[in-house]
Order: structure tokens, then C-alpha cells, then sequence
């Protein structure tokens, strides 16, 4: 990752500081990304602070300047060594000081995500006076410690949430009176670089011995494992030798092994199921192809969705059914935030995948996800961000 430098020639001198913890693969890099890409167009000067990561060329590629930020993670307070607390507090420190000098010339806009990156975007908005958004980008993203958050409320300009369900969780956390808590949803990174158009989709019957495919994207963290392990059993449920299932997995992570192990012994007694694992990918969507359903939430459904896929929501927080216009406003409150509506259960999962494979894609669906989270999304942070330069310009 190579050091910030002067400004690209003809952007507006309008900075965007975007601050997380790295730019490894995973959801919260990749509406970032849409972010940024969307910041670029709009013709402000983009800065990605973090502490590096495989998706920095796709953050370059977008036009963003990217600079190592030197972080720790925890509360310097968190150990009983005086040594390892002052080593902590010293790098916390470094950090905040590198991070105050890109907000440096009056014109910019802290953006951060993730508590960490909140909490020392929050110390440099206090020492150079730019205005902070805190993005939560799921219900995740609102687990502030308790500690950080008086220095947080003091300092955001506005907390976003992407649902009402994440902007209830901000209020609850009782911000100053002069924070905005507003509700803009993320948008869909990929549809923005390449104007993807929906997947041509199988028509017609389940014909016997032509294998359906189905394809989970989810990190192999050991939160996620027992999600995964249940999407393996309920494909295992749905499969046999007369009606054969492919299930793809795409991601990695430290229970990769563990899953793997699991997946080669539902394969061992049950004809007609394969299982096949792609690693993690900055674009996932190559390995969708002739793909029947997709399993999956939050950004994961709404691209699938957008892209023409037939969507079950799940994840590690339970089930929230098939994916379709008319569930898109119960969908949008929990399952897009990591929360499920129904507990997380092998049969119920296996129900609703068999009967997404049998059953009609909704006709409206990629239509309708993509003027809710494509272009339309990027414009209200656009919105957002001159906003808080307008009003600092005052």
C-alpha cells in the first residue's frame, strides 16, 4: 500500500477520509468499495485509511488513494502489563496523528465503520474539526464499548444506519442532541462498476440426473461455522442420486478444515450430493455460473437478488425465508442486518431451498433491488457528504 500524495488534477479539493480495519475480503470492504467508487465519480479527492489487505488493488483500481494506518486493536487499558499498555497507547497515538494529517486543509469528511475506526476518527474529527459519519453497516457495527462512546457521541456529525433496525440500535446508544441518525442503505458495489445485467435463469422442471446448483458466500469464521455446516446438512437433505445437488461454497477462513472434514462425510453416504469449496474471491459472482439458488444475507442476497438469482435468506443468526418483492420490507429489518426472523434449523433450511429450486423466480425482484441499493444509494451519500462540507464551509 503506498503512501498518500498530492491530489488527482480536477476533483473538486473535497476530501473523503474513509476509515476500517483492513481491506481483507469481506462484506464490510465490499460496500465500502461501492462506496468509494461512487465518492470517485462524484469527483471528491478519496482517501482509504486502514491497515492494508488482498482487496487493496480493487480500492486503487476505484480511484482511491490508499495510506497505511498504523492501529491496534482493544482498549490499551484491556491488559495488566504496564509495558504492553503503554506499547498500545503509544501506536493508538501514532495513529491518530497520521490520521489528523489527511484532514488536514479545513475540506474534509471523516467516514469510518467498525468500532475501532470510529473511535480514533472520532479523536481526529475533535483535533482538526472535520466533520465524522459513523456508518454502521449492519447490527454489528453499532457494538461500540462503552468506554469509546463518549468520545463518539462528541464528535459525529451524523450517524447512518442502513436500516431502521440499525438506526433504532444507533438511538439507543442516546447520541448528542445535535447528531443526525439517518437511515441510507448500502449500495451494490459491483452493479456500479459494471452494470451488470441479471443472470439468464433455468427454466422448466428438475430433470432427473441433471445436477442444481446451489451456491452459499459466507467467510469460514468459526461464527459462521455451524451456518455453514447447517446449509451442508440441508443440501444433503435435498439431494440423491435420481435429484442431484452441487452446493458451492465460496469463502475461507480459519474452519475451512473444519467444514471441509464435514462436507466430505455428508458427501460419503449420500449419492447425488457433491460439494465443492472456491476460497475466498474479490468477486465471488464467476462461480455462480448455472447456479439455481443462492443462500446467503445482507449484501450477499441483495446482489444475488439484483443479479437475477433465485435467494434464500440465511445466516449465522437464523432463517428469513425466500427472498421476494413482498418480503423485502420484513427482510430489509432483520436478515439485511444479520439478524434472522426464525431460528437457525436444518429442516427449515432444507424446505426452502428445495422448494426455491423447484419453485419461479419473482419477476420484479432485480428490478426492484436495483433502484433501492444501485445509483439511487450512492447519490444520498453523496448527498450526505456535501451536506457536512457545506454546513463546515458556513
Amino acid at each position: 500500500m503506498r503512501r498518500v500524495g498530492r491530489s488527482r488534477e480536477g476533483n473538486s479539493g473535497r476530501r473523503l477520509v474513509f476509515v476500517f480495519n483492513s481491506l481483507s475480503i469481506g462484506g464490510s470492504q465490499t460496500v465500502f468499495l461501492g462506496l468509494v467508487r461512487g465518492a470517485v465519480e462524484a469527483g471528491f479527492d478519496v482517501i482509504v485509511a486502514s491497515r492494508g489487505g488482498p482487496m487493496a488493488p480493487s480500492f486503487t483500481a476505484a480511484g482511491a488513494r490508499l495510506f497505511t494506518l498504523v492501529t491496534r486493536q482493544g482498549s490499551a487499558a484491556s491488559t495488566s502489563s504496564p509495558l504492553v499498555s503503554a506499547a498500545k497507547t503509544a501506536i493508538s497515538m501514532l495513529g491518530l496523528i497520521q490520521l489528523a494529517r489527511l484532514c488536514r486543509g479545513g475540506n474534509a469528511v471523516l467516514h469510518a465503520s467498525q468500532p475501532w475506526p470510529v473511535a480514533i476518527a472520532a479523536q481526529a474529527s475533535r483535533l482538526t474539526g472535520a466533520p465524522l459519519i459513523w456508518h454502521a453497516h449492519g447490527t454489528t457495527g453499532v457494538e461500540m464499548p462503552p468506554a469509546w462512546l463518549p468520545t463518539v457521541r462528541r464528535a459525529s456529525a451524523a450517524w447512518v444506519g442502513i436500516t431502521p433496525e440499525v438506526r433504532d440500535a444507533l438511538l439507543a446508544l442516546a447520541p448528542a442532541p445535535h447528531t443526525s441518525v439517518l437511515v441510507v442503505p448500502n449500495p451494490l458495489p459491483v452493479l456500479l462498476a459494471n452494470n451488470a445485467q441479471p443472470a439468464p435463469q433455468p427454466t422448466g422442471p428438475w430433470i432427473p440426473s441433471v445436477p442444481r446448483v446451489v451456491v452459499v458466500i459466507s467467510t469460514l469464521t468459526p461464527n459462521k461455522r455451524a451456518y455453514v455446516e447447517a446449509c451442508i446438512a440441508a443440501i444433503r437433505l435435498c439431494a440423491s442420486a435420481r435429484f442431484p445437488l452441487e452446493l458451492r461454497i465460496v469463502g475461507d477462513g480459519p474452519a475451512a478444515t473444519a467444514l471441509k472434514q464435514s462436507a466430505r462425510a455428508a458427501v460419503a453416504d449420500r449419492a447425488g450430493l457433491e460439494v465443492t469449496f472456491f476460497g475466498a474471491s474479490i468477486d465471488p459472482w464467476r462461480h455462480l455460473s448455472g447456479c439455481d439458488v443462492v443462500v446467503g444475507m445482507g449484501l450477499v442476497a441483495l446482489e444475488a437478488a439484483a443479479r437475477g438469482y433465485k435467494v434464500v435468506c440465511a445466516s449465522s443468526e437464523g432463517v428469513g425465508g425466500h427472498f421476494t418483492v413482498a418480503s423485502y420490507a420484513l427482510l430489509n429489518g432483520t436478515n439485511f442486518t444479520g439478524r434472522g426472523i426464525q431460528p437457525l434449523s436444518i429442516n427449515g433450511l432444507a424446505t426452502l431451498i428445495q422448494a426455491a429450486l423447484v419453485g419461479a423466480l419473482d419477476p420484479e425482484l432485480a428490478d426492484f433491488v436495483r433502484s433501492a441499493h444501485g445509483t439511487a444509494a450512492i447519490w444520498q451519500w453523496v448527498s450526505l457528504w456535501n451536506c457536512l462540507l457545506n454546513a463546515r464551509d458556513d
